[in-house]
């Protein structure tokens, strides 16, 4: 927490740089230029940038193999650039409650921590790789997202993935209207597809387990089951 809450405008990290603490600028209002892309760390820290309220692009280290637990929580940023990062693992509540309006993850992506992208209001596609692990409730309560591709070789959808659960005074549907699952995937998590009611097809051809309530009051009309375990 190093210069947590503090009045920095900017940062610019050298190449001397090989790591940065957790929380480090995390609760800076004002910090809205942000150069961290020569740093040689390999790792963004929990909390690093999290509630900084002005910042809205990022370009990452080329060496980046991990986002760190709520690292860019409760900020505007509005796009990240990954710089080829060799990324393997996305933290819990990363990027929750951001204003990104895409989520193309790089291919070297194998874990999404639980809440990564989760109540993005602005968040409108999602591509995810040939991931190993999803954290619960991963993409929950995006209230935009149409669109989501998973890429062939990606074994599991978490524990309410895309799950949708407005709250009183909000009522509107789930927008989520497609989804390509690839046949690699087997397990699907309790609540995954809860509530999106825009849906309409999808494949489970290689699911060999489908959780409690994983399509509930869906819009599925029809699907081929005959290799899933429910």
């Amino acid at each position: 927490y190093a210069f947590a809450g503090s009045g920095l405008t900017s940062v610019a990290l050298p190449s001397s740089v090989e790591f940065v603490g957790k929380g480090a600028f995390e609760g800076c209002a004002q910090l809205s230029s942000v150069d961290i892309s020569g740093a040689r760390t390999d790792s963004i820290s929990d909390f690093l940038f999290k509630s900084c309220d002005s910042l809205k692009s990022v370009r990452l280290p080329v060496g980046v193999t991990s986002i760190g637990d709520g690292a860019f929580e409760n900020t505007p940023i509005q796009s990240i650039d990954f710089n080829g990062a060799p990324i393997v693992s996305i933290g819990e509540n990363a990027f929750m409650s951001t204003r990104l309006s895409k989520a193309e993850l790089p291919s070297s992506v194998r874990k999404i921590g639980a809440g990564a992208f989760s109540r993005i209001p602005s968040l409108s596609s999602a591509v995810i790789p040939a991931i190993t692990e999803m954290g619960r409730g991963a993409f929950e309560g995006c209230s935009v997202l149409s669109s989501v591709t998973i890429a062939d070789g990606a074994t599991v959808i978490g524990e309410d993935a895309f799950a949708w659960r407005p709250d009183g005074l909000n009522t509107a549907k789930s927008p989520l209207k497609n989804v390509t699952i690839p046949d690699s995937v087997q397990t699907i998590g309790a609540g995954a597809f809860y509530n999106c009611s825009s849906l309409k097809e999808v494949n489970l051809k290689g699911v060999q387990t489908i959780g409690a309530a994983a399509f509930y009051a869906s819009g599925i009309t029809g699907v081929d089951t005959s290799a899933a375990s429910i």
